[in-house]
């Protein structure tokens, strides 16, 4: 069953990422939001990626290689207890997001990309969309009532949402450039996420009742998979604007940009893998926790995607 109504009225006080500084293969580290006591939670010869961290800030979700495939596993927040979620041979089941109960994630065990939702023990795995085209990155709104997701089902990558069950569709961005990686605000008013309009990645945010865009970065090199931190309006993302992959974080409104990792030889950044840039390799989602319900306008119940 759901749980609803629980909040998380502060910062949390973990941000979550994976990093290559150990070892050379990557693994899921855990940093204050200020970007000090960083520690490393796994310590394993495969690949752990792309973690999220659960309601209460005591479990992360993850992505990893660990089985010959990647599936999606579960920890308590320092690093311990390691559950599988997904056992799906020949499949690969990637990019979690976690809300207040439900874990997000997209998999291609059906032929193609598509978003699914598991219960934290994976007993009960719902597809949420179905279509030709590919459907990845999913992310949940903080009250836990929409998802925001990327597709190509409009012929380039472009912003889309749902309800939970995967109903009431809609696309957000309309552009003929790529825009990818979606992450909602506090109030779930605004979606931010990554684009090439410009010529090269940058972060961008849209107001969901307006579809006012805003871009938040501006720099000859790529700021991309951008995370906002839910209860103190921070949004994380990852940049190769110093030399090499590293975790940066700002104001909701751009300002405040600042280097968090600062590792010259490692890559640290908070990218969603097959998503995000080819050199990119870290992956990262901060807390979400559910709030009051978030009236998203402009919807409208769809038939079945693909009909």
């Amino acid at each position: 069953m759901q749980v609803i109504g629980l909040i998380c009225p502060t910062c949390p006080e973990w941000v979550v990422f994976q990093s290559n500084r150990e070892g050379g293969n990557f693994n899921i580290f855990r940093m204050r939001p200020d970007g000090t006591e960083v520690g490393q939670l796994t310590h394993h010869p495969a690949d752990d990626i792309q973690p999220t961290v659960d309601f209460t800030g005591s479990q992360v979700a993850f992505a990893s290689k660990r089985a010959g495939d990647w599936e999606i596993y579960r920890m308590s927040i320092d690093g311990g207890g390691v559950i599988t979620v997904t056992n799906y041979p020949d499949a690969d089941d990637m990019a979690p997001s976690w809300e207040c109960y439900w874990i997000a994630f997209q998999s291609n065990r059906d032929g193609n990309w598509e978003i699914y939702k598991t219960d934290p023990n994976g007993t009960e795995q719902i597809r949420l969309t179905n279509h030709p085209a590919d459907d990845v990155a999913p992310n949940w709104s903080p009250d836990g009532q929409w998802i925001a997701f990327q597709s190509n089902r409009s012929g380039n990558w472009e912003i889309w949402i749902m309800d939970a069950n995967g109903g009431n569709l809609r696309q957000i961005t309309h552009s003929p450039s790529a825009e990818r990686n979606p992450t909602w605000s506090v109030d779930g008013q605004w979606l931010a996420y990554e684009s090439d309009r410009d010529g090269n990645w940058e972060i961008y945010k849209i107001n969901l009742e307006t579809l006012e865009e805003i871009r938040l970065t501006e720099n000859t090199f790529a700021d991309t998979a951008p995370a906002w931190l839910p209860y103190c309006d921070w949004i994380y993302f990852q940049s190769d604007r110093d030399g090499n992959w590293e975790v940066y974080r700002m104001a909701y409104d751009g300002s405040d940009q600042l280097n968090l990792t600062n590792e010259a030889t490692w890559v640290d950044g908070l990218d969603i893998l097959l998503a995000g840039p080819a050199s990119a390799q870290d992956a990262a989602q901060v807390l979400s926790a559910p709030a009051e319900p978030i009236e998203v306008p402009g919807t409208e119940e769809l038939p079945p995607p693909g009909q």
